[in-house]
């Protein structure tokens, strides 16, 4: 357990300062007449991106969970969900096994993907100008 409390809150923080800066950067290069349409523009993207990752991570997992099940158990409501197969004592180790196999598949899936976004963002903005956070870039704050 306390690895997953380990590994939860290093996400967390990591997701939390990379919505910060996201957030931070597209409300700095937004025109200040535009700003609220920005932060609505970022807020639903934040929101339709985790809800397409939970289905399709969670799809993955799934299908993971299931195929691995069906190797102990035929079908019926233990290989379909953990919580019915820990109802049996003699699945609970198979069941925690595939669902580990599951979580531990979407969050391969999950880094694989995110590793050449990484690279083409870091890509991307290697000619990007800094700004000094006291400008933000608009002409009537520049001296």
């Amino acid at each position: 357990m306390w690895a997953f409390v380990g590994g939860f809150t290093v996400m967390t923080v990591g997701v939390g300062s990379c919505g910060t800066v996201a957030n931070s950067l597209i409300l700095a290069t937004a025109p200040p007449g535009r700003a609220g349409a920005a932060a609505g523009v970022s807020e639903t993207s934040t929101e339709l991106g985790a809800a397409l990752g939970i289905a399709v991570l969670g799809t993955a997992a799934t299908a993971v969970y299931r195929s691995n099940m069906a190797d102990v158990v035929p079908a019926g409501p233990a290989a379909e969900t953990v919580a019915a197969a820990l109802t049996d004592p003699n699945l609970v180790d198979a069941a925690t096994s595939a669902y580990t196999g599951g979580v531990t598949a979407a969050a391969a899936a999950s880094a694989i993907v995110l590793l050449p976004i990484t690279a083409l963002t870091a890509w991307a903005l290697r000619g990007s100008p800094r700004r000094t956070p006291a400008h933000h870039g608009h002409p009537e704050t520049q001296g």
